[in-house]
């Protein structure tokens, strides 16, 4: 169904297309299951829930429009979809959306794991007293990180949820029940185990439990290893390798980016040898502190710091660098733009100055532009090497993906006995325009299995 341009303001093509097919697709088993009340978990600025109250009329004339309450933690989208709301109901009329069209209620909260719905609807009076008999479609457009469990969980355990619809995205922020790391949301193991976004079916918690996973210094199968994917995994799982092909320039760009991370740990570590290594006086104020910075001193890239502040400075950095070790993970985090226009000196300047905590280009004062230029020329010939590898390791995004999505799948087929559910999954979305177009759907029968 082509969509009325009116409620198409501020989309992107990108979005256009997936609201399109997924409203499409909800209305289509909300109408089979005569459910007019939809949940929309992670709803952001109201895109989908707008097109489905005002541009989908009920198949039986009797029946009334959609009522959708449109749920995000987010305060800020939680606002823009209020205030874009109010700009349709200015542009359309707000007398002829409420006569053509359904509701829409935009509520700023987070839904825990097994919620009732009485309490999520307990801030919208219009659907308050007919929460508890009216069946729901629940649906979520790229529900990030845990929001897709979260679903599963709330379809499994309300009454009053009928129907489920989602697309997941955004793996790395999942949380694993053998990892809790980096997350703050759990206060203890316990907690993680009972709400942990992979593995959820029982399937793969035994196949874990069995200590059965792959030897990382072999990479044969194994026992007695921990199965669990870990956050660079779940972060490949995002790649969209066929991005590589609409925008080629972009995919060689991405490359020198890796090949300059790359160099740049071996700077660090080389770094970190030599911090442990050379010792320092208050005398010695001209002697680098690596064999890569032997001639630094005698440049003019001094930039007018005394000696004793470039001591005093190169000893406090002296002192971060000896903290990392080999197997360290370095974080460097989100740099300025343009951190790359200059090649790798710019990009170490500027990473060494994130690493250390110093102010721009303090880092001049550890490690010199001629450095840097020679450390990069003795690496630039395995530049290849690191593409090649970059590439083999994102081809494995689908299939780390796909295991995401099998086990959610496998999760609610270990309850369908109990709940008489029947559940399938497909890409939806067109792949170049939506590289996360895993649908889930799933609906509660009325009719038990015999």
């Amino acid at each position: 169904k082509r969509l009325d341009h009116r409620f198409t303001n501020g989309m992107s093509d990108k979005k256009k297309h997936e609201v399109k097919l997924l409203s499409f697709l909800i209305h289509k088993i909300a109408s089979s299951l005569s459910i007019r009340h939809i949940l929309d978990f992670g709803a952001g600025q109201g895109y989908l829930d707008n097109i489905l109250a005002f541009q989908y009329s009920p198949n039986n004339p009797e029946a009334d429009y959609y009522t959708i309450i449109g749920a995000d933690d987010s305060e800020t989208q939680t606002c823009g979809a209020r205030r874009r709301h109010d700009q349709l109901e200015k542009l359309v009329g707000k007398k002829n959306l409420q006569s053509n069209g359904g509701m829409v209620f935009h509520v700023n909260r987070r839904i825990k794991v097994g919620e009732d719905f009485n309490n999520i609807f307990h801030d919208v009076k219009e659907v308050r007293e007919s929460s508890m008999s009216t069946p729901w479609l629940l649906c979520g457009l790229h529900t990030c990180g845990d929001l897709s469990p979260n679903i599963i969980r709330q379809f499994l355990s309300n009454p009053q949820a009928k129907a489920m619809v989602f697309v997941g995205c955004c793996y790395n922020h999942l949380t694993e029940e053998l990892s809790v790391e980096g997350n703050s949301n759990f206060k203890n193991s316990v907690e993680c185990k009972s709400t942990a976004g992979f593995p959820m079916s029982q399937f793969l918690k035994n196949f874990a439990s069995d200590g059965v996973g792959i030897n990382k210094d072999t990479f044969k199968f194994s026992s007695n290893i921990p199965n669990k994917l870990g956050f660079t995994a779940r972060t490949l799982a995002c790649q969209a390798t066929c991005r590589w092909y609409l925008d080629r320039d972009l995919s060689i760009d991405n490359f020198s980016k890796h090949f300059s991370r790359a160099v740049l740990q071996v700077l660090v570590m080389r770094l970190n040898g030599a911090a442990k290594s050379e010792l320092f006086s208050s005398e010695d104020t001209s002697k680098s502190i690596t064999c890569l910075l032997k001639n630094c001193d005698a440049t003019n890239e001094t930039f007018g710091f005394s000696s004793d502040l470039r001591l005093q400075t190169r000893r406090q950095m002296v002192t971060k660098l000896s903290k990392l070790e080999n197997n360290t993970d370095i974080v460097v985090g989100r740099l300025k733009r343009g951190a790359l226009v200059n090649g790798f000196v710019s990009y170490a300047r500027a990473a060494l100055d994130r690493i250390l905590g110093v102010d721009d280009g303090v880092s001049r004062l550890v490690v010199c532009n001629d450095a840097l230029k020679e450390l990069n020329e003795e690496f630039l010939p395995r530049k290849l090497e690191v593409a090649v590898l970059w590439t083999l390791r994102a081809l494995l995004a689908e299939v780390i993906e796909s295991l995401i999505f099998v086990d959610r799948i496998l999760a609610i087929k270990e309850q369908s006995l109990e709940h008489n559910i029947s559940v399938s999954g497909f890409p939806i979305f067109n792949y170049l325009e939506s590289p996360r177009n895993l649908i889930i759907v799933a609906q509660k029968n009325s009719d038990p299995k015999h």
